[in-house]
């Protein structure tokens, strides 16, 4: 097992000898790496589509700040707009990367 692949945070009690042993295991290192680097790469499907929904609206909402701040005003069309560069910048970053 490689050590990206083992517990985050293991959880240990202990047995009916007196010795500690695994009881949980919870997110694996590389699960809670990709979490918190925003990177969906943990290998379960469902993780990702979360990661990558989660970076979506990270990445919206500061081309949102960044178009407010720059004088376009806050309409109707703002997190449209923010969100379909959001969209873009994304698909352009997965082609660099994956490809």
């Amino acid at each position: 097992m490689k050590n990206l692949d083992t517990p985050d945070s293991p959880i240990f009690e202990t047995n009916g000898r007196g010795e500690l042993e695994p009881s949980s295991f919870g997110l694996t290192k590389r699960e809670r790496a990709c979490i918190d680097l925003r990177i969906p790469e943990s290998g379960d499907a469902e993780l990702d589509a979360l990661i990558e929904k989660a970076r979506l609206q990270e990445v919206a909402a500061k081309f949102a700040q960044s178009l407010l701040a720059h004088g376009n005003g806050a309409d109707d069309n703002l997190m449209n707009e923010a969100i379909g560069t959001a969209d873009g910048f994304l698909y352009c970053l997965r082609e660099r990367t994956d490809g």
